[in-house]
């Protein structure tokens, strides 16, 4: 068994908290988290979260990121598994989601639901970590 660090949560999550979207995801995330396995921080003004972490601040505005319990990173995809693995009902879908080619199809599903991210917040510019 992998040694743990010592974090209060099992996953944390990186999100955009300027982007109203992202808001949304998060408000939805936390009502199905009824045990608060899931730790969010707000990065969209305050970066000091990712401090140590070795994600940027542009990539975790671009991307969803998360660390695990363990430190490990993970982002797009693999952080929609991890969360519906932290959470009870969800557990053995996100588990079944994050095999091959399960999660290579839900990696490109959320690289081409990036750009509609711009359309759901109307942020056209300065969204999502690009200029």
């Amino acid at each position: 068994m992998t040694a743990r660090h010592d974090l209060p949560h099992n996953l944390t999550v990186y999100y955009d908290g300027g982007c109203s979207f992202c808001r949304q995801q998060v408000a939805f995330w936390r009502r199905l988290d009824k045990d608060g396995r899931i730790a969010w921080q707000d990065i969209g003004r305050d970066a000091r979260a990712l401090l140590g972490t070795g994600i940027s601040h542009r990539h975790a505005l671009h991307r969803v990121h998360a660390r695990d319990r363990q430190g490990r990173r993970l982002q797009g995809a693999r952080v929609m598994t991890a969360m519906m693995q932290e959470i009870p009902r969800l557990r053995l879908a996100g588990q079944f989601a994050a095999l091959p080619p399960f999660i290579w199809l839900l990696e490109v599903l959320y690289r081409l639901a990036l750009p509609l991210r711009r359309l759901f917040t109307g942020r056209w510019r300065n969204c999502c970590g690009e200029e």
